[in-house]
């Protein structure tokens, strides 16, 4: 055998089990052969022709690993912790200290540094067949039968510290195991894409400044409000403004609705990445998923779908106002326009800086592998997220919260035919989206039964990825609680001006359905977490409640929202509408198209394994959030404000500059002291 090879194996294994102890729990390495082998080896290295700088370095390891120059390289090894049976599979093991290795070794050993791996053991080749096939069947969440369990890939994996002068890739084809994520100590490379968005960056902080000066120095009647566009204090007045004044043409609901799903949205994606990362219980996060309590998270898709929802509503609510006012001729270019300039400066800058910058900030064990999935795809499909047609085009999303914008931003693409068809037939019009939501529907039970999808929730389908990529993203499968939205939209609009009566006992029914709809649309799924579920012949359950879940989550959204407008709403109406969710609200956007990026940042720097818990996980979440909150604010302030202060100027005949102009996304409502637009309001009410 290869003593190279052996000797590889003796440190892999002795940093999963100790070095101390490899002995006792490996008893093959007292084979003489192994022993004999090394010792001849070692003896040997001068004598060796043509050995690598690597091979010797390995050798020299071998003979003098105690000594204290080049201790640090087994001593970064990752050790094997308690709680295997508990899931703990990861040792990251000390990735610094790695590192930071540069000791000079006689010669001609060369100086060595360390090189810092992951290193992946099959688990079914450690311990007891027995035992490892109970531990497979125990982090089988689809509860399917596997007789094979070579394919369930399943891998103990422990931080390893090899010579830098080896090459993993070469060195991997003698080993039974495999090294992935290598990484050296050494600065990053600054590329040219990265002195492009750093010039950027500086010509906006120029403009923030300029602006800024200007507002503070200038005091006359009538200031410029191109310069005004980048006031950093006008803007973030405008951001932080809290209006507390009440009117009719307001829907201050929406505000608490926004917020809540926003944060139902970073929460699930802060779930979602938690599974992926190192936990030294991984096997309670595993029987977690199996509680009624995880339905919160696990089912947070729906939240979604209150954007869509929003998004619709508003669309017509501010539309027919303005189609009423031009008698149905509609400037649609100049809508689409307006639309496109409002979200692409966004979503274009945040593409930037994750395809250059996002690199430099942080370092780890698993650093380079959360930012390459934060810029899974931009490489070669950034074109797509700027024309909007990334979820039907690829599979590899640039930034994949990004489908949303897609699907929305092709349904505003529609939206002048429908607020056509209710500006000239009214309420007659309501049939033909009926006919829409059945076709919808149609499509839905279609995609069902011809791909084979069950009522799992999507993330413990056996056929995840491919539900994700022909269901999920598609638009033909979203529009029909949007078009809920646009319809319920234009009734409110209609009764805006009437009074409503309701006895309390049409009050307490609506509450009562209500209550009934959010229980069973976010627990309906919860018979599919047992262990006696078959994923077989449930193809038209998964279809008739993904169909008709979001049906009746547009039908609850709409009487919470008319219940909160018209005075029904008591004390939903007091929390929803509170004036504390505005500034929130209008950075919605913002930390939609940050927070996967915070969250790959924040794990890619964690240098040890996490605990699963409900408490761990809201400590992380508020993390998550506070840091998405803080980068958020800056994106509204050197981004979003300035575009939309140059947009209003560029396209709105005679602004009217005010330092209490409050920029709102999906907040019709004006108050007295707020200058505001019907279309700005109309242009931002998809942001998440």
């Amino acid at each position: 055998m290869n003593p190279l090879i052996g000797l590889l194996i003796l440190f892999l294994s002795g940093s999963l089990i100790g070095v101390d102890s490899f002995n006792e729990s490996a008893p093959y390495f007292h084979n003489d052969f192994f022993k004999e082998e090394f010792l001849l080896s070692a003896s040997r290295i001068p004598d060796i022709p043509g050995l690598s700088t690597c091979d010797r370095q390995l050798l020299y390891l071998f003979k003098n690993w105690k000594k204290l120059n080049v201790f640090p390289m087994i001593d970064s090894w990752g050790k094997l912790q308690s709680g295997i049976m508990k899931g703990n599979f990861y040792a990251i093991g000390n990735f610094d200290e790695c590192l930071n290795l540069n000791t000079k070794l006689p010669i001609p050993f060369g100086t060595l540094e360390g090189q810092y791996c992951k290193g992946m053991i099959p688990l079914y080749d450690v311990g007891e067949a027995r035992q490892a096939q109970d531990l497979v069947e125990r982090v089988d969440m689809n509860r399917q039968t596997r007789d094979d369990v070579d394919g369930l890939k399943i891998y103990l994996k422990s931080g390893v510290c090899i010579p830098k002068s080896c090459n993993p890739k070469e060195l991997e084809k003698k080993l039974p195991f495999k090294l992935a994520n290598c990484k050296v100590k050494g600065k990053v490379p600054l590329e040219t894409i990265d002195y492009f968005t750093i010039t950027l960056m500086s010509i906006i902080g120029i403009l923030l400044v300029l602006g800024t000066a200007y507002d503070y120095l200038y005091k006359g009647p009538s200031k410029n409000p191109y310069l005004m566009a980048f006031s950093v204090p006008s803007n973030a007045e405008k951001l932080f403004h809290v209006s507390t004044n009440k009117a009719k043409n307001n829907i201050d609901c929406l505000n608490g609705i926004r917020v809540i799903s926003m944060i139902w949205v970073i929460y699930g994606h802060a779930i979602m990445m938690n599974t992926s990362a190192p936990q030294i219980n991984w096997f309670d996060l595993v029987r977690w998923t199996r509680t009624f309590f995880s339905m919160f998270t696990q089912n947070a898709y729906i939240s979604v779908d209150s954007f869509f929802f929003m998004s619709g509503l508003l669309l017509a609510w501010i539309g027919m106002k303005e189609i009423e006012k031009v008698k149905g001729k509609l400037n649609v270019p100049l809508m689409y326009l307006h639309r496109y300039l409002r979200l692409t400066p966004m979503v274009a800058f945040v593409m930037l800086f994750v395809l250059s910058l996002l690199k430099f900030f942080g370092n780890g064990p698993r650093f380079d592998e959360c930012i390459e999935g934060a810029a899974f795809g931009c490489a070669k499909n950034w074109w797509m997220n700027l024309l909007y047609i990334q979820n039907y085009a690829t599979f590899d999303l640039c930034l994949g919260q990004t489908w949303y914008l897609a699907i929305d931003f092709q349904l505003f693409l529609f939206s002048p035919l429908i607020l056509y068809g209710f500006w000239k037939w009214g309420r007659k019009f309501i049939v033909v989206i009926l006919v829409l939501i059945a076709l919808s529907v149609g499509c839905i039970y279609g995609t069902f039964y011809s791909k084979g999808y069950s009522a799992a929730l999507i993330m413990n389908e056996s056929k995840a990825e491919e539900r994700m990529s022909t269901y999920y993203r598609y638009t033909h499968t979203r529009y029909s609680i949007w078009l809920i939205g646009m319809t319920f939209g234009f009734l409110l609009y209609e009764s805006k001006d009437k009074t409503i009566r309701m006895p309390w006992y049409t009050q307490v029914t609506g509450w009562v359905i209500t209550a009934g709809i959010i229980y069973g649309v976010i627990a309906a799924p919860f018979y599919t977490l047992n262990s006696n579920f078959s994923q077989s012949g449930t193809t038209f359950e998964g279809a008739s409640f993904e169909a008709f879940s979001k049906i009746g989550w547009g039908i609850m959204m709409s009487w919470v929202v008319f219940a909160c407008y018209h005075g029904y709403g008591g004390v939903v109406n007091s929390f929803l509408s509170n004036p504390i969710w505005q500034p929130f609200a209008r950075m919605s956007f913002a930390m939609y198209m940050s927070h996967l990026t915070v969250m790959s940042v924040n794990e890619g720097n964690m240098h040890s394994e996490g605990h699963f818990s409900n408490f761990d996980m809201i400590l992380k979440f508020w993390s998550h959030f506070g840091i998405t909150l803080l980068v958020s604010i800056a994106l509204v302030l050197a981004i979003e404000s300035p575009i939309i202060g140059l947009e209003k100027t560029l396209f709105h005949k005679n602004p009217k500059p005010s330092t209490q102009e409050v920029i709102v996304h999906e907040q019709p409502r004006r108050s007295d002291s707020v200058e505001k637009t019907d279309e700005e309001n109309c242009s931002k009410e998809n942001l998440a």
